[in-house]
């Protein structure tokens, strides 16, 4: 209702603050990001399967700019902390991979499905950025892309659904055509993320 909504909103609003230092904590343990990007992700899907929140479609007025801008700042927020994370360095040193799911395989799926739906649900106000330059969601993209290429393409034979969720997303961009997020890379990283991907979604569809 529309009642819920503005509870939420206000619910949000009152917590920003907390949110914005909580997602910059560095190493986070995985039950507090899979509980901040499960809140994420039903923040940014309406239908998902038992979720509390239920955010109706206003991405083209100021309370869905709002509410993206929040979502967005989390994520960026994350990933800078993925890269930076020991799990991270770890995985290329070759340590088992069991051993850096939690810390970074499973978050980088679910950043990856959050902005997916983020596309797919009507989130993102994609003309209200563009109008005012807003390149929020070009930077989540790039920073997706920056840190698939961190994890070893056997890994996502291992793990089909971290090859599945990519695949999700590239498909996504190129229905959508947002193509967008690529205009600030060379042609050169251009060509290495398109053949890396492509690889990699390739074994995981013949797996």
């Amino acid at each position: 209702s529309t009642t819920a909504f503005g509870e939420l909103l206000d619910w949000v609003l009152e917590r920003a603050s907390f949110f914005d230092s909580l997602s910059k904590s560095a190493d986070l343990a995985p039950v507090v990001i899979h509980s901040l990007f499960k809140f994420l992700l039903q923040l940014v899907t309406p239908s998902y399967p038992c979720s509390r929140v239920n955010v109706p479609s206003a991405s083209h007025n100021p309370t869905g700019v709002f509410l993206f801008q929040f979502v967005a700042q989390n994520l960026q927020n994350v990933m800078v902390g993925l890269m930076a994370s020991p799990a991270r360095q770890q995985l290329a040193a070759g340590q088992q991979v069991e051993a850096v799911w939690p810390r970074f395989l499973k978050p980088l799926k679910v950043l990856m499905d959050i902005a997916r739906r983020c596309v797919t649900g009507d989130f993102c106000p994609f003309g209200v950025m563009q109008l005012y330059g807003d390149g929020k969601f070009d930077e989540i993209v790039v920073g997706v892309v920056q840190l698939v290429q961190c994890v070893p393409q056997d890994v996502y034979r291992e793990y089909v659904k971290l090859g599945q969720s990519l695949g999700a997303i590239l498909r996504t961009l190129t229905e959508g055509q947002a193509f967008t997020p690529f205009a600030s890379m060379s042609v050169t990283d251009i060509t290495f993320v398109t053949q890396y991907c492509i690889k990699v979604v390739s074994d995981t569809e013949q797996k």
